[in-house]
């Protein structure tokens, strides 16, 4: 990943009261980019099986006629997870139970125009 996304990235990192790990992935669970605060990833929300499920999860949710699965919000007891759906991608938000998500989600469409060249070469692997 370049140097311009790393930096918007981190800067979310920073700037959200709470969050402590960004990870994007490929549909499939497999991370290309993992940030974090202080170089430790929580085991919750991190594993590539926990990734994958919300390619799962997506399908299955545009089974109900509600058209397309934008994002999913997970509120544990010591934790929230933002998941954005950017396909191919997936940006993953690993944060505190007191992460501030309306601010998260403000950047939510602001992330596309930093993974457009992500995308394109995903897709063309894909291929």
């Amino acid at each position: 990943m370049s140097d311009e996304v790393k930096r918007f990235f981190t800067s979310i990192l920073n700037k959200v009261n709470g969050l402590n790990c960004v990870l994007i992935s490929d549909r499939d669970g497999v991370p290309l980019l993992k940030l974090s605060k202080d170089n430790k990833f929580p085991e919750l929300g991190t594993k590539q099986s926990f990734l994958s499920t919300f390619s799962i999860a997506t399908v299955q949710s545009s089974k109900m006629m509600l058209g397309k699965n934008k994002q999913i919000i997970l509120c544990y007891k010591s934790s929230t997870i933002v998941q954005l759906n950017k396909a191919p991608l997936i940006i993953t938000f690993v944060g505190t139970e007191s992460t501030n998500i309306g601010h998260l989600l403000t950047y939510a469409n602001e992330v596309d125009k930093y993974l457009e060249e992500y995308k394109i070469v995903l897709e063309q692997n894909l291929i």
